[in-house]
Protein backbone atom coordinates (compact mmCIF):
# COMPACT_ATOMS: atom_id res chain seq x y z
CA UNK A 1 0.00 0.00 0.00
CA UNK A 2 1.20 3.59 -0.76
CA UNK A 3 2.05 5.96 1.77
CA UNK A 4 -0.37 9.14 1.09
CA UNK A 5 2.36 11.46 3.19
CA UNK A 6 4.93 9.46 0.92
CA UNK A 7 2.49 10.97 -2.80
CA UNK A 8 2.32 14.18 -1.46
CA UNK A 9 6.06 15.09 -0.92
CA UNK A 10 6.63 13.27 -4.07
CA UNK A 11 4.00 15.77 -5.75
CA UNK A 12 6.15 18.53 -3.91
CA UNK A 13 9.29 17.78 -4.85
CA UNK A 14 8.19 17.42 -8.60
CA UNK A 15 6.76 21.15 -8.61
CA UNK A 16 9.42 22.28 -6.79
CA UNK A 17 11.51 24.52 -9.56
CA UNK A 18 8.01 25.33 -9.99
CA UNK A 19 7.66 27.13 -6.36
CA UNK A 20 11.75 28.46 -6.37
CA UNK A 21 11.64 29.92 -9.91
CA UNK A 22 8.10 30.84 -10.16
CA UNK A 23 8.98 33.17 -13.49
CA UNK A 24 11.39 30.99 -15.08
CA UNK A 25 9.64 30.59 -18.02
CA UNK A 26 12.38 28.96 -20.08
CA UNK A 27 11.83 25.66 -18.02
CA UNK A 28 9.61 24.35 -20.98
CA UNK A 29 10.99 24.04 -24.33
CA UNK A 30 8.27 25.91 -26.57
CA UNK A 31 9.16 28.77 -24.57
CA UNK A 32 12.82 29.14 -25.06
CA UNK A 33 14.27 32.05 -26.40
CA UNK A 34 15.24 30.84 -29.90
CA UNK A 35 15.71 32.37 -33.08
CA UNK A 36 13.39 30.05 -35.31
CA UNK A 37 12.31 32.41 -37.34
CA UNK A 38 13.06 34.32 -41.02
CA UNK A 39 16.90 33.51 -40.72
CA UNK A 40 19.68 35.03 -43.34
CA UNK A 41 20.61 32.91 -46.06
CA UNK A 42 24.35 31.36 -45.09
CA UNK A 43 23.88 28.92 -47.86
CA UNK A 44 25.88 31.02 -50.77
CA UNK A 45 28.64 32.35 -48.07
CA UNK A 46 31.98 31.37 -49.01
CA UNK A 47 33.77 29.46 -46.40
CA UNK A 48 35.99 32.22 -45.92
CA UNK A 49 33.36 34.34 -44.88
CA UNK A 50 31.17 31.79 -43.02
CA UNK A 51 34.47 31.69 -40.98
CA UNK A 52 34.54 35.59 -40.62
CA UNK A 53 30.53 34.95 -39.32
CA UNK A 54 32.02 32.17 -36.59
CA UNK A 55 35.20 33.92 -35.94
CA UNK A 56 32.21 37.26 -34.85
CA UNK A 57 29.85 34.71 -33.52
CA UNK A 58 32.08 32.97 -30.93
CA UNK A 59 34.09 36.52 -30.14
CA UNK A 60 30.04 37.49 -28.44
CA UNK A 61 29.32 34.12 -27.17
CA UNK A 62 33.07 34.55 -25.33
CA UNK A 63 32.20 37.83 -24.11
CA UNK A 64 28.85 36.79 -22.80
CA UNK A 65 30.29 33.44 -20.81
CA UNK A 66 32.82 36.21 -19.10
CA UNK A 67 30.14 38.12 -18.62
CA UNK A 68 27.94 35.85 -16.88
CA UNK A 69 30.86 33.67 -15.04
CA UNK A 70 32.89 36.87 -13.93
CA UNK A 71 30.89 39.72 -14.07
CA UNK A 72 32.81 42.75 -13.92
CA UNK A 73 35.41 40.92 -12.28
CA UNK A 74 38.26 40.07 -14.35
CA UNK A 75 39.15 36.56 -14.73
CA UNK A 76 42.04 35.17 -12.97
CA UNK A 77 44.95 35.30 -15.69
CA UNK A 78 44.78 32.28 -17.75
CA UNK A 79 41.50 31.56 -17.02
CA UNK A 80 38.71 31.73 -19.62
CA UNK A 81 41.07 32.39 -22.63
CA UNK A 82 39.53 33.34 -26.35
CA UNK A 83 40.82 30.19 -28.46
CA UNK A 84 38.46 30.46 -31.64
CA UNK A 85 39.09 27.45 -33.97
CA UNK A 86 41.92 28.91 -36.46
CA UNK A 87 41.03 29.41 -40.37
CA UNK A 88 42.56 26.23 -42.23
CA UNK A 89 40.89 23.77 -39.57
CA UNK A 90 37.43 25.34 -39.54
CA UNK A 91 37.82 24.99 -43.88
CA UNK A 92 38.75 21.56 -43.08
CA UNK A 93 35.98 20.79 -40.94
CA UNK A 94 32.83 22.72 -43.14
CA UNK A 95 34.60 21.13 -46.28
CA UNK A 96 34.07 17.82 -44.53
CA UNK A 97 30.71 18.34 -43.40
CA UNK A 98 29.79 19.28 -46.91
CA UNK A 99 30.87 15.71 -47.90
CA UNK A 100 28.75 13.99 -45.66
CA UNK A 101 25.18 13.12 -46.41
CA UNK A 102 21.94 14.06 -44.55
CA UNK A 103 22.97 17.50 -45.37
CA UNK A 104 25.15 18.51 -42.26
CA UNK A 105 26.94 21.14 -43.96
CA UNK A 106 23.33 22.69 -44.38
CA UNK A 107 22.79 22.30 -41.06
CA UNK A 108 26.18 24.05 -39.70
CA UNK A 109 24.76 26.75 -42.12
CA UNK A 110 21.87 27.28 -39.97
CA UNK A 111 23.11 26.91 -37.35
CA UNK A 112 25.68 29.89 -37.75
CA UNK A 113 22.39 31.80 -38.98
CA UNK A 114 20.87 31.31 -35.90
CA UNK A 115 23.85 31.80 -33.50
CA UNK A 116 24.34 35.05 -35.66
CA UNK A 117 20.99 36.32 -35.05
CA UNK A 118 20.91 35.36 -31.39
CA UNK A 119 23.88 37.06 -30.51
CA UNK A 120 22.91 40.10 -33.05
CA UNK A 121 26.17 39.39 -35.93
CA UNK A 122 24.62 40.47 -39.42
CA UNK A 123 26.21 37.57 -41.52
CA UNK A 124 25.63 39.94 -44.32
CA UNK A 125 27.53 42.58 -43.11
CA UNK A 126 30.77 44.30 -45.01
CA UNK A 127 32.08 45.03 -41.35
CA UNK A 128 33.09 41.62 -40.45
CA UNK A 129 36.50 41.55 -38.99
CA UNK A 130 38.24 39.62 -41.93
CA UNK A 131 42.14 39.56 -40.35
CA UNK A 132 41.54 36.97 -38.19
CA UNK A 133 44.67 35.45 -38.38
CA UNK A 134 44.65 31.13 -38.68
Amino acid sequence: MTDPAALRNLSLIRTFHVRIFPTNRFRRCKDAPMAIGPLTDTSTLSIDRLYDLYHAIAERDHAFRLQSQYGSTPPPKGHCEFRPLGRQTFVQRVLHYDSLPSKIGVAFRARLARQAEAYGVDPLSKSLNKVHAA
